[in-house]
Protein backbone atom coordinates (compact mmCIF):
# COMPACT_ATOMS: atom_id res chain seq x y z
CA UNK A 1 0.00 0.00 0.00
CA UNK A 2 1.40 3.05 -1.06
CA UNK A 3 -1.47 5.45 -0.29
CA UNK A 4 -3.45 5.71 3.02
CA UNK A 5 -7.28 5.86 2.63
CA UNK A 6 -9.77 6.19 5.85
CA UNK A 7 -10.28 2.64 4.75
CA UNK A 8 -6.75 1.57 5.18
CA UNK A 9 -6.50 4.09 8.38
CA UNK A 10 -9.64 1.85 10.20
CA UNK A 11 -8.11 -1.28 9.33
CA UNK A 12 -4.46 -0.64 10.77
CA UNK A 13 -5.98 0.87 13.70
CA UNK A 14 -8.14 -1.97 14.33
CA UNK A 15 -5.11 -4.44 13.61
CA UNK A 16 -3.43 -2.34 17.01
CA UNK A 17 -3.55 -4.05 20.63
CA UNK A 18 -7.02 -3.10 22.19
CA UNK A 19 -8.49 -0.50 19.22
CA UNK A 20 -12.21 -1.48 18.09
CA UNK A 21 -13.55 2.15 16.08
CA UNK A 22 -14.83 2.92 13.28
CA UNK A 23 -13.59 6.23 11.97
CA UNK A 24 -15.80 8.42 9.74
CA UNK A 25 -15.56 11.67 8.21
CA UNK A 26 -17.07 13.18 11.08
CA UNK A 27 -14.13 11.64 13.32
CA UNK A 28 -11.11 13.27 11.27
CA UNK A 29 -10.46 16.38 13.09
CA UNK A 30 -11.76 14.44 16.62
CA UNK A 31 -8.05 13.12 18.37
CA UNK A 32 -7.46 9.66 18.36
CA UNK A 33 -7.48 9.73 22.23
CA UNK A 34 -10.69 11.15 21.98
CA UNK A 35 -11.86 8.02 19.66
CA UNK A 36 -10.16 6.10 22.97
CA UNK A 37 -7.15 5.44 21.35
CA UNK A 38 -4.36 5.16 23.96
CA UNK A 39 -0.91 6.45 23.96
CA UNK A 40 0.42 3.53 23.13
CA UNK A 41 -1.84 2.37 20.60
CA UNK A 42 -1.23 5.23 18.92
CA UNK A 43 2.40 4.86 18.48
CA UNK A 44 1.24 1.20 17.55
CA UNK A 45 -0.98 2.64 14.80
CA UNK A 46 1.72 5.27 13.79
CA UNK A 47 4.61 2.82 12.99
CA UNK A 48 1.85 0.32 11.22
CA UNK A 49 0.96 3.16 8.93
CA UNK A 50 4.01 4.36 7.89
CA UNK A 51 5.38 1.12 7.39
CA UNK A 52 2.61 0.15 5.10
CA UNK A 53 2.55 2.90 3.12
CA UNK A 54 6.12 3.05 2.79
CA UNK A 55 7.42 6.32 5.10
CA UNK A 56 8.93 7.53 7.77
CA UNK A 57 7.71 7.11 11.41
CA UNK A 58 6.81 10.33 12.54
CA UNK A 59 9.06 11.73 15.20
CA UNK A 60 6.50 13.77 16.93
CA UNK A 61 3.95 11.03 16.77
CA UNK A 62 1.31 12.93 19.24
CA UNK A 63 1.54 16.00 16.79
CA UNK A 64 1.63 14.54 13.41
CA UNK A 65 -0.78 11.36 14.38
CA UNK A 66 -3.15 13.65 16.64
CA UNK A 67 -6.27 13.52 14.46
CA UNK A 68 -7.04 10.88 11.83
CA UNK A 69 -6.74 13.74 9.40
CA UNK A 70 -3.25 14.75 10.22
CA UNK A 71 -2.10 10.95 10.23
CA UNK A 72 -3.58 11.13 6.42
CA UNK A 73 -1.97 13.89 5.37
CA UNK A 74 1.65 12.63 7.31
CA UNK A 75 1.45 9.58 4.92
CA UNK A 76 0.39 11.51 2.06
CA UNK A 77 2.43 14.24 2.65
CA UNK A 78 5.79 11.59 2.90
CA UNK A 79 4.74 9.43 0.18
CA UNK A 80 4.27 12.16 -2.39
CA UNK A 81 0.63 11.43 -3.06
CA UNK A 82 -0.52 14.87 -2.15
CA UNK A 83 -4.39 15.09 -1.21
CA UNK A 84 -7.35 13.92 -2.63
Amino acid sequence: MDKLTLTGLNRIANSCDGVEIEITEQDLDTSFLELDVDSLALVELAERAAESCGVPVPAEVFEDFRTPRLALEYVRRHAGGGEE
